[in-house]
């Protein structure tokens, strides 16, 4: 399946979660996804630090595909200096032209770029995953842009990730130094092991959650079983039933972990 990815990876920056990168790296691993484009949004971290995370990422991923710098958010503030060569925002119509050849879009962040393309653009994609949402605490990605999740949630091909499913899958904490040498997870050992060592890191006992390996794997077969369900946002940006027909996601195939630690493991391009 051909996608685009669309996150908020901050690997590098103190206190950002690093979920996204993994995603980028088990994406990487996939045979049954071929990324075509990847688009930065804000939300653990600027859309421009994401950027440049997203570079770092595709240089040692050794991909050649376009990343775009996409939409800002005022409540997200710049927490890193290095970031000032980003390229100013990408259009909808450049975002829309990326979607051209894919088959889905994959939401690992605020739903901005998401939002505004499908605008403009109603029928730019057929399928869209996006990992958001919880009954209990509005998660960031709704809480950052909830106008923006409630545009994704009358897409009629969304499959909405919620947090309250991808808490339920944790990753055992690795030594990720002494993983081969050369490998991708020991290239990324100094971002994973700054976000564990965060007071913000709030992983489970001996674990760390993976929230956006798990929204993407969905795009392989087998991997997340779903549910119609009729879906709204309260008022404070956490789900409610209402009248958005949607396909959820209830349960993850821990086959997910599996693949992940095989994506880590293997050899920089």
């Amino acid at each position: 399946m051909r996608i685009v990815i669309d996150g908020d990876p901050g690997g590098g920056t103190p206190g950002a979660n690093v979920d996204d990168v993994l995603a980028l790296a088990y994406a990487a691993a996939s045979r049954h996804v071929e990324v075509t484009a990847i688009w930065t949004v804000a939300g653990n971290v600027t859309s421009a630090e994401g950027w440049r995370c997203t570079t770092e990422m595709t240089r040692l991923l050794g991909w050649d595909v376009p990343v775009r710098r996409g939409a800002e958010n005022p409540r997200v503030r710049p927490t890193s200096g290095d970031a000032r060569s980003a390229p100013p925002p990408a259009s909808p119509d450049t975002l829309a032209s990326d979607l051209a050849g894919a088959e889905a879009l994959i939401c690992l962040g605020p739903a901005t770029n998401a939002a505004r393309v499908l605008a403009a653009y109603p029928d730019a994609v057929d399928r869209v995953w996006a990992m958001a949402g919880s009954w209990r605490e509005a998660d960031t990605n709704a809480r950052l842009d909830p106008a923006a999740l409630g545009v994704l949630l009358g897409h009629p091909g969304l499959t909405l990730v919620p947090l309250t499913l991808t808490r339920q899958v944790v990753l055992p904490v690795v030594s990720w130094a002494q993983l081969p040498p050369g490998s991708i997870g020991a290239a990324l050992a100094p971002w994973i092991d700054a976000w564990l060592a965060h007071p913000a890191c709030r992983k489970p006992p001996q674990g760390m959650w993976v929230h956006d390996v798990v929204a993407l794997a969905g795009a392989e077969p087998g991997m997340l079983t779903t549910r119609e369900a009729a879906l709204d946002l309260s008022p404070s940006a956490t789900l409610t039933p209402g009248r958005h027909q949607v396909r959820l996601a209830t349960g993850a195939n821990l086959e997910i972990l599996n693949r992940l630690r095989a994506a880590i493991t293997n050899r920089q391009q």
